[in-house]
């Protein structure tokens, strides 16, 4: 026995098994529901998917004093990059340095606007303060590769690179540079070169 499809408000009007009255009277309760719960805001905030479009933008593993953050440390970083036209919610979003625990941090509740970048500092120090992330691992020229997800399915993988102090190595145009002046936060501007050196 085939399972009863269920029927819309307009098929039900249109096969009249309810009243004008009626339909606009839940016409009119679904939109003051959600007004009053945001509810379309909420549908958009609860997509888990792997489908995010947020990239790995630039990184440091040996920052050596180009770059301090707002307690006075030197701290390496990640920098995420929001290429999609929706806001995004980090809350969703994992980073990692291992593809066997791709939810190693979570970041925090903390929305991306598009064209948005944000950094995650690599302190170890496993906060969220004064707008500041700091993931609960750091990272090193050892790793080989850092990760974001949304805990079980990878968005966005890149190797790690070795780096000379205070270099970064980003995107840009398409392609993977070293910087010699980072551009933490900022669209990757600056002088880029495809080998340590040039």
């Amino acid at each position: 026995m085939n399972p009863k499809k269920e029927q819309t408000l307009d098929q039900l009007l249109k096969s009249k098994q309810i009243s004008q009255n009626t339909y606009d009277k839940v016409i009119i309760a679904k939109e003051y529901i959600e007004r009053k719960y945001n509810l379309k805001n909420i549908k958009k905030d609860i997509n888990t998917g792997s489908n995010f479009k947020i990239r790995i933008n630039e990184y440091i593993v040996t920052n050596k004093g180009s770059d301090y953050n707002k307690d006075g440390n030197y701290y390496d970083w990640v920098e995420l990059y929001n290429y999609s036209k929706e806001d995004i919610n980090l809350k969703y979003i994992y980073i990692s340095d291992n593809n066997k625990k791709l939810a190693k941090y979570n970041l925090p509740d903390k929305v991306l606007k598009p064209n948005e970048y944000v950094v995650v500092y690599m302190s170890g120090k496993d906060e969220y303060i004064n707008d500041e992330i700091h993931a609960n691992f750091r990272l090193s020229n050892d790793d080989k590769q850092i990760i974001i997800s949304n805990g079980k399915k990878i968005i966005d993988i890149v190797e790690v690179k070795p780096l000379k102090d205070s270099v970064s190595y980003g995107y840009k145009e398409g392609k993977w540079y070293y910087f010699t002046t980072p551009t933490k936060g900022y669209e990757n501007n600056t002088a880029a070169f495809s080998k340590i050196g040039e």
